[in-house]
């Protein structure tokens, strides 16, 4: 296989995240990089300075993944921040109450 197709095999195994929603966009991850390794199981292949610009695209697209994965991560603490924040307020009300 030629580095070409492989890395283009790459970039399409990369797709930009299309989802916000943290469980969708951990589960889309997941298979991203299922379909990835299996790619990079096959072999290493030497990728020449001709393939730059396609490099350049696996590489908007690995950053694009790292900042909808930061951006869920940053999500899901937020979510859990306020949910400590109610079973501490609970927590006070139902101590009230006795």
């Amino acid at each position: 296989m030629s580095a070409a197709a492989w890395l283009q095999r790459l970039v399409d195994a990369t797709p930009y995240p299309t989802d916000t929603d943290p469980d969708a966009l951990l589960a889309l991850w997941a298979l991203v990089v299922v379909a990835r390794q299996k790619i990079l199981d096959e072999g290493k292949v030497a990728i020449g300075p001709d393939l730059a610009a396609l490099y350049a695209e696996l590489v908007l697209r690995q950053d694009s993944w790292c900042v909808a994965l930061d951006a869920a991560r940053e999500s899901l603490q937020q979510q859990r921040l306020g949910i400590v924040q109610v079973r501490r307020y609970q927590r006070q009300l139902s101590a009230a109450d006795l």
